[in-house]
C-alpha cells in the first residue's frame, strides 16, 4: 500500500511515501544495530514495533512474521511482555493474514 498524501513539515511539504520510507528504514537500522551488538531485548522490541507498523500499513502477513520472531525472542529472554505479543498475534491469526 502506498500513500500519496502530502504533509506540511515546518516550511516543507513532504510526500507521505517518502516519510514512510524514512520511518521504515529507521526501524530496520534499529533492528540491525540490536542484532550487531547482541541486544536481544532491543531486537525483540524492534521486531515488535515493526510488526505493529506493518499491520497499520495493511501488511498483516508480514506483521505476523515479524511478531512471531519477536515472540520467540521475548519468550527466550523471559520478557513479561511476551504475553501481550502472544495475544495480539492470536488476534491477527484469528482475523486472517489477508487483511
Amino acid at each position: 500500500m502506498t500513500f500519496r498524501y502530502l504533509l506540511q513539515v515546518g516550511s516543507k511539504t513532504v510526500e507521505t511515501s517518502v516519510l514512510l520510507g524514512f520511518l521504515r528504514n529507521r526501524r530496520e537500522v534499529r533492528l540491525a544495530i540490536a542484532r550487531e551488538i547482541g541486544d536481544r531485548r532491543g531486537e525483540g522490541n524492534a521486531l515488535w514495533n515493526s510488526a505493529l507498523a506493518l499491520d497499520k500499513l495493511g501488511d498483516r502477513a508480514q506483521a505476523i512474521t515479524r511478531a512471531e520472531a519477536a515472540l520467540r525472542i521475548r519468550e527466550a529472554i523471559e520478557d513479561p511482555n511476551a504475553a501481550k505479543v502472544r495475544a495480539r498475534l492470536a488476534e491477527w491469526r484469528k482475523a486472517g493474514a489477508g487483511r
